[in-house]
């Protein structure tokens, strides 16, 4: 089963062109989330950088009433210099680890960015991703 939820999680991240030798290692996690960052994934551009993060619940969340789901995979985009991060593309899955069914997927052109410190688990991600 760990295997098949690795596949699911390769092969979104080969679909999204990021490298299909996915090496996911844990950044933070608590009773409501365990948080994974692919390293591989991990790339500059510019002053930017950018990482695909796996987050992982203990129960069912939701934007509002709608999307329902256990895991996703965000790319996140980091500005390092003033610890920022906002998204720029992401999947919602039904399962644990990327695994199950996709729920919502999508991409935004303008990436809303807030204060990593805002939310722990993305705090110590861009800590992660800010020194590699």
């Amino acid at each position: 089963m760990r295997i098949a939820k690795l596949l699911v999680a390769t092969l979104f991240a080969a679909a999204a062109g990021i490298a299909s030798a996915t090496e996911w290692v844990l950044v933070t996690q608590d009773e409501r989330e365990i948080v994974y960052v692919d390293l591989d994934s991990i790339h500059q551009e510019g002053k930017l950088k950018k990482a695909w993060l796996l987050r992982n619940y203990s129960e069912i969340q939701t934007l509002g009433d709608s999307f329902p789901h256990r895991s996703k995979l965000i790319l996140y985009v980091f500005r390092c210099d003033v610890a920022e991060a906002g998204y720029s593309q992401w999947s919602f899955h039904s399962g644990e680890l990327g695994s199950g069914r996709t729920i919502w997927a999508g991409k935004t052109g303008d990436i809303p960015f807030i204060g990593a410190a805002k939310d722990p688990a993305l705090d110590h991600a861009l800590k992660e991703v800010c020194s590699s």
